[in-house]
């Protein structure tokens, strides 16, 4: 068993498959770095933050929507809503501070060597998950169209 702890670990995952990240040390805990980085999911282009908590080997991965929602912010925080409550893992949220939604996954690591199947499903758990609602999610915001028809759609569209 390695006696690195997780952001050791992750860091050297990085190298290995050459991802280019910018890591910052959060002050107030040295057991959380913050790692940023762009990624790209069948050409779908969006920024994720990885967060990495080594004591308690928590692997958390936030995906942000290319875009801004600003108007109809009560139909968008619905649909998220109504979004959430299908899902089996992760859940979308908004920031009302700057109207950028983020999808939000985790995992516990308990054996450092599942950490790259972990890690590659999380972060294509993400990209699948913002390329499947984004467009709906504009949709909600630029038009009329009910939050249901919209959802419906979605998942018609990639059953």
């Amino acid at each position: 068993m390695s006696t690195k702890n997780l952001t050791e670990q992750l860091e050297a995952f990085f190298d290995k498959i050459d991802l280019k990240v910018n890591k910052t040390d959060i002050k107030i805990n040295t057991n959380h770095s913050v790692y940023t980085c762009k990624l790209e999911y069948l050409g779908f282009s969006f920024e994720s933050s990885i967060h990495a908590f080594s004591n308690t080997r928590t692997l958390l991965v936030i995906a942000h929507l290319p875009f801004m929602i600003e108007k109809k912010v009560s139909k968008i925080i619905k649909l998220l809503t109504q979004i959430n409550f299908g899902m089996i893992h992760g859940s979308f949220e908004y920031n009302f501070s700057n109207g950028s939604i983020q999808y939000k996954t985790s995992s516990k690591i308990f054996d450092f060597s599942q950490l790259p199947i972990i890690f590659n499903f999380l972060l294509q758990e993400s990209g699948q998950t913002l390329q499947k609602y984004s467009e709906g999610i504009k949709i909600a915001a630029h038009t009329s169209t009910k939050n249901n028809v919209i959802i419906e759609e979605i998942e018609s569209f990639s059953a």
